[in-house]
């Protein structure tokens, strides 16, 4: 399920996903108690909270619509696909789906930003999404796993 509660998932399976989102609870409290309120109102009235966000909804329904038909004509120059893979071997990812999917999620994150062409903005929006369930696990590691790499893209990806 992937539940932490259940015990880690084997990393074969970890790899047949494509992007990871790692989620933290929110520590702002101004966000928080809105989390709260938004919760409230849902639960209270399903259908008028729905109503009140229909609008920013459907905007970010028609966007995605657009990336979708526009993602197969965005560029993905040599040049980045040589990053991408720099980033892979430096933090010793196995296998090449992590390189992959990078490569795909940086065209549909220029997509959905409406461009053209990939930058190594959105190279470094995905990388985090495509790799942290790809490193190895190091028992002593006591930071985030995800800071390795961003000191790999601070290294790799020109600014």
């Amino acid at each position: 399920s992937g539940n932490p509660e259940e015990g880690e998932l084997r990393p074969q399976l970890l790899d047949r996903f494509g992007l990871h989102a790692f989620i933290e609870t929110e520590q702002d409290v101004k966000r928080r108690v809105e989390i709260m309120r938004r919760r409230i109102a849902f639960d209270d009235n399903p259908m008028e909270f729905i109503e009140r966000w229909r609008s920013e909804t459907e905007k970010l329904r028609e966007q995605i619509a657009r990336a979708q038909s526009s993602v197969v004509s965005v560029e993905l120059p040599d040049q980045f696909l040589t990053v991408i893979a720099s980033i892979s071997s430096e933090l010793s990812i196995d296998g090449h789906r992590g390189e992959l999917v990078m490569a795909r999620a940086s065209r549909a994150n220029a997509a959905l930003e409406g461009r053209t062409t990939v930058t190594t903005a959105d190279i470094r929006a995905v990388a985090p999404l495509a790799l942290r369930h790809r490193l190895r696990k190091d028992p002593l590691e006591t930071s985030d796993p995800g800071r390795r790499i961003d000191r790999v893209l601070d290294r790799v990806v020109p600014a």
